[in-house]
């Protein structure tokens, strides 16, 4: 599996605003979180955390991907490569 993504790169950051979070990369805002009354514990931020993660999370997805050439995958590390490489294709809309 080749890495043709063509995704903002990162890294993706998040900051609080007036209405939710935003969630930035270098060259400017990927996007924003809205509520109508933003609340600690209600689960934005914790959505804003995995969305500004996904860049580094597609990262070690590629390197499990890479490191399976290399090495035999059995056990878990085989398991491991299948839900990297079904990550991969789901970030890549295959």
């Amino acid at each position: 599996m080749t890495d043709t993504t063509t995704h903002t790169p990162g890294p993706w950051t998040m900051e609080p605003c007036p209405d939710g979070i935003d969630i930035y990369a270098p060259k400017g805002r990927i996007c924003m979180l809205n509520l109508d009354e933003p609340e600690e514990g209600n689960g934005l931020d914790l959505n804003a955390r995995l969305i500004a993660a996904a860049p580094d999370l597609l990262a070690v997805a590629a390197m499990l991907d890479r490191i399976a050439g290399q090495v035999p995958f059995t056990g878990p590390f085989h398991d491991a490569i299948v839900a990297a490489r079904a990550a991969i294709a789901k970030a890549k809309g295959e």
